[in-house]
């Protein structure tokens, strides 16, 4: 027993007698714990020296994420491209354009494919393991490219664009495994004290694909004929190619075994990934994590793990991961992607937007550099609430612009305000919000939270993606840029949910935040609260009111 601390808001301290609400933890620490190195004093370049096979098998994971900015990007940029245009789409007042009902059934339907992939997910990566999921995932997009490529073949409009359509379906699927399956993976291997940066390579190499795809895009916007845009189609092969190939090579993450209760298997793949560490101890401690989980917050129970994720205190954990993910939406990340063809109706060349949209995507790739070291000193959720007021007051601006679509320095403006908001996007939500959506999950239940998590953000996706077409198109809501006043309002209401739901995850071990959920802790607390008398008092009446309702079999 010890004494601990809770430091209020004001900066007061309040002592109490420890009473430890959950099984002990042995005092003794192993010499280094790569799984948990968050409390033992070394640096980050130390914790990248001491664990290069881990941070390499990360990085090469995140080969996920470059996939699907590319892929999803390219799908979508490709109707911006005069050749795509004049297999695909109609022609108003010698104009060509594409219908906002197929632009936005080919955004939205291949989020529907994401939700599919990413919920059937968490069954198949708990079954098959978290390599296998990936490969999996590389195999079906690998499929949907072809059908995506293949489909300008169809003699009628009606059936190139249905056709076009199942592909984007069917490579959604494909997007939403192996996204999903990149974050649980990498959150399982990564050592506390960079896994901030490393699950946060999720946005940056998502920016990384999705500037290569831009680059490709814009490299052949004003060729005519259909190799325009079936380049950038088929490029896509060579990311789905590499997944599949790396899902065979990468070692199984040990929690997957430690899970099915194979110790052998699990100390194996430990060191693979990890050298120069006390495995025992190491693979011990992930199995203490997992145990006190499945006592406290699981019941005991072997009832649906995916049903445990909308229970009592893993319901706040699996919510914040929802909204961590969907988060983007209300930033308006749907709605920049089509600012290329916005523009293009308003009047500004082709070859003009797509100039605009590169370098509002390149600037992300500083930015997300950049949050790595605001989440390391300022925290996740501080950097992501100041990210989203800030991205409000700048599509507040471009509103307001929009209301002067006939001018043409107003038109830069739109596109200018463009860049900065991804820049800030990146700064903040962009760069925390993948992180703070694995931090937040439990262990048992990892693979689960991601997959609702990334299914939800699916969804947004989907809703966004169906919805905000009406809004901008000439054809329907001709809002134009004038949308943005709409996304100023959802900045704000998503300040507001972050406020009420986020909490600080910076420097904690994933066994430390299972108490503090388990204490019920409000959000706005989770950064200052310190273990000791304050969490015994408070995790003892909790375990006793669990024991209680145990007993008489609630």
């Amino acid at each position: 027993m010890s004494s601990n601390e809770k430091k209020g808001s004001e900066g007061s301290t309040e002592t109490v007698e420890d009473v430890q609400a959950s099984p002990p933890v042995p005092d003794q620490k192993p010499k280094h714990d790569a799984a948990d190195d968050s409390m033992d004093g070394s640096s980050v370049w130390e914790c990248v020296k001491q664990n290069p096979k881990a941070i390499f098998y990360s990085f090469l994971m995140s080969v996920g994420p470059t996939a699907f900015g590319f892929d999803n990007l390219v799908v979508g940029l490709v109707a911006s491209m005069p050749g795509f245009q004049m297999v695909f789409g109609d022609m108003i007042d010698g104009k060509l354009f594409i219908p906002s009902l197929w632009l936005a059934l080919w955004n939205a339907m291949t989020a529907v494919g994401i939700m599919v992939g990413a919920v059937t997910n968490g069954y198949v990566q708990d079954r098959f393991g978290r390599r296998w999921s990936f490969s999996l995932g590389g195999a079906i997009a690998t499929v949907g490219i072809a059908i995506c490529y293949i489909s300008d073949r169809r003699d009628s409009l009606g059936d190139r664009r249905n056709m076009f359509l199942g592909g984007k379906i069917l490579l959604g699927a494909g997007l939403g495994i192996f996204q999903s399956t990149s974050q649980t993976y990498i959150s399982e291997i990564a050592p506390a004290r960079i896994r901030g940066p490393l699950l946060s390579s999720y946005t940056l190499m998502s920016v990384v694909g999705q500037l290569i795809g831009t680059s490709i895009v814009y490299a052949r916007v004003k060729m005519l004929e259909p190799s325009s845009y079936q380049v950038p189609l088929a490029s896509q092969w060579a990311f789905s190619g590499a997944i599949i190939l790396i899902g065979l090579i990468i070692p199984e993450s040990p929690v997957y075994y430690l899970k099915k209760n194979n110790m052998d298997k699990a100390a194996r793949c430990y060191r693979r990934l990890y050298f120069g560490t006390d495995h025992t101890a190491a693979i011990t401690k992930m199995k203490e994590t997992l145990d006190y989980e499945q006592t406290n917050e699981l019941h005991g129970k072997q009832s649906s793990l995916l049903l445990e994720c909308f229970r009592g205190v893993n319901w706040r954990r699996t919510r914040i991961a929802i909204l961590a993910v969907s988060l983007q939406q209300c930033l308006g990340m749907s709605y920049v992607g089509h600012c290329a063809y916005i523009l293009q109706q308003a009047g500004m060349a082709a070859d003009r937007t797509l100039m605009l949209m590169q370098v509002a995507i390149a600037v992300g790739l500083p930015a997300n550099i950049i949050s790595w070291f605001l989440m390391a000193t300022l925290g996740r959720r501080t950097i992501i609430f100041h990210s989203t007021v800030a991205v409000g007051f700048l599509w507040l601006a471009s509103g307001i612009a929009g209301c002067f679509s006939g001018n043409h320095t107003a038109l830069w403006f739109v596109g200018i305000a463009m860049i900065i908001i991804m820049f800030t996007f990146g700064l903040g939500v962009g760069g925390a919000y993948p992180v703070i959506a694995a931090e937040v999950s439990a262990s048992q239940l990892r693979a689960q939270t991601q997959g609702i998590a990334y299914m939800s953000g699916g969804f947004s996706t989907w809703l966004f993606s169906f919805v905000v077409p009406y809004m901008f198109n000439t054809d329907e809501g001709n809002l134009g840029a004038r949308t943005g006043f709409v996304f100023a309002a959802l900045c704000a209401l998503g300040a507001v949910v972050v406020w009420v739901e986020f909490p600080e995850t910076k420097g904690r071990s994933y066994l430390e935040l299972d108490e503090m959920f388990d204490l019920k802790l409000p959000a706005r607390k989770f950064g200052s609260f310190v273990f000791g008398g304050e969490a015994g008092k408070l995790g003892q009446e909790e375990g006793d009111r669990k024991d209680a309702a145990r007993a008489e079999g609630v």
